[in-house]
C-alpha cells in the first residue's frame, strides 16, 4: 500500500452459518378456521458459507430461494432456528453493516442519473467521517468496475412512468449491486 493511502473500510471476514425453518403469514382474515394463519414454507434448511466462497442457490420457481435469502438476511422474522456470523449471534445493527442484499425488484429514483444515484447512496450509507472526495472517488471506481461508464450520465428511468425508458435491465442490476457494495460488506446476497 502506498504511503499515506488509507483503506476506506475495515473488512471483517465473516462465515455465515444457518439452520432455519421459515413460515409465511398470509395476513388475510380467514372465514374458515381450518385454514392455518401461518404455513411453514421452508423445512430444516442448514448450511455454512465461508469467507471468499461464492454460493449459488438454485431451484424451480416457488421452491423457496427468495424465502431462504430473506431469512438469511433477516428480512423475514417468522422463522425458527439461528443465523450465526463467525459462530456467534449478531445484533441486527452489526449484521446490517456486514451484509448487503440486492432485491429482486430494484428501487431507484428514476429521475436521477446513475452517477447521481450512487453519489446520493454514498452520502447516506458511507461513514460520515469519510470525506466527500474519497466517497466520490469510490463511486467512480464502482462505475468503472461494474461497466456502468457508458450509462453513468443517463437518467435511470422508471418503468411504467412518463420518464424515458432509461438504462437497460442489465445496467439496472449492476446499479443495484453497486448500491449495495458501496460500504464493502462482508456478506453479499
Amino acid at each position: 500500500m502506498a504511503a499515506g493511502k488509507r483503506h476506506l473500510f475495515k473488512y471483517i471476514a465473516a462465515a455465515l452459518e444457518f439452520h432455519a425453518d421459515c413460515f409465511f403469514r398470509s395476513g388475510l382474515k380467514k372465514a374458515d378456521a381450518s385454514i392455518p394463519a401461518e404455513v411453514q414454507i421452508l423445512f430444516d434448511n442448514c448450511g455454512c458459507i465461508y469467507p471468499g466462497e461464492m454460493v449459488a442457490i438454485m431451484g424451480a420457481s416457488g421452491a423457496g430461494k427468495t424465502s431462504l435469502l430473506n431469512v438469511l438476511s433477516r428480512r423475514n422474522t417468522l422463522n425458527e432456528g439461528s443465523v450465526l456470523v463467525n459462530k456467534h449471534p449478531v445484533e441486527s445493527k452489526l449484521f446490517n453493516r456486514l451484509t448487503a442484499f440486492v432485491q429482486q425488484e430494484d428501487l431507484f429514483l428514476g429521475s436521477l442519473t446513475v452517477r447521481e444515484h450512487l453519489r446520493f447512496q454514498a452520502q447516506l450509507r458511507m461513514d460520515q467521517r469519510i470525506s466527500d472526495e474519497l466517497k466520490f472517488n469510490h463511486v467512480e471506481q464502482l462505475i468503472k468496475g461494474l461497466r456502468l461508464t457508458k450509462c453513468q450520465n443517463n437518467v435511470i428511468g422508471a418503468l411504467g412512468s412518463g420518464l424515458s425508458r432509461g438504462i437497460s435491465g442489465g445496467e439496472r442490476k449492476r446499479l443495484s449491486f453497486a448500491s449495495e457494495i458501496l460500504t464493502n460488506p462482508s456478506i453479499r446476497t
